[in-house]
């Protein structure tokens, strides 16, 4: 009898938590990644400021893994902030390259925005 206990705990456990899984999955909103089109919790969603396009964390993260030595080379060439959205031709929001960017595009960026920084100080009979 007590050797048999354990599992029919962990089966009711399992049951409960099943349950309770299913539940929440029905109570919390959730909505279709454009890119990725798994279901995701809209928490989890991450929009671009200048033109609204939205998309999960990992979709995020792939896009701007995925074109990362291309967009070195376009950043450093232009001395300027160059990443586009995945959805139009609007200039993706900083915060969403300082979050989701590898680490070099991540730097890159830093470098171009303390770049912008320092031209904005500068006086007007330097330019």
């Amino acid at each position: 009898f007590w050797n048999s206990m354990p599992s029919k705990a962990s089966s009711f456990m399992g049951f409960i938590t099943s349950k309770l899984s299913a539940t929440l999955r029905r109570l919390l909103p959730t909505e279709e990644c454009a890119l990725c089109c798994e279901e995701i919790f809209f928490l989890r969603f991450h929009r671009n400021a200048p033109c609204a396009h939205r998309c999960c964390a990992s979709c995020w993260r792939r896009f701007l893994a995925m074109g990362e030595s291309d967009s070195l080379r376009r950043m450093k060439a232009a001395r300027a902030f160059t990443l586009r959205c995945w959805g139009c031709d609007a200039l993706l929001d900083r915060h969403l390259v300082r979050r989701f960017a590898t680490p070099p595009l991540r730097v890159c960026t830093e470098h171009i925005e303390r770049r912008e920084r320092l031209i904005e100080r500068m006086p007007p009979h330097c330019t």
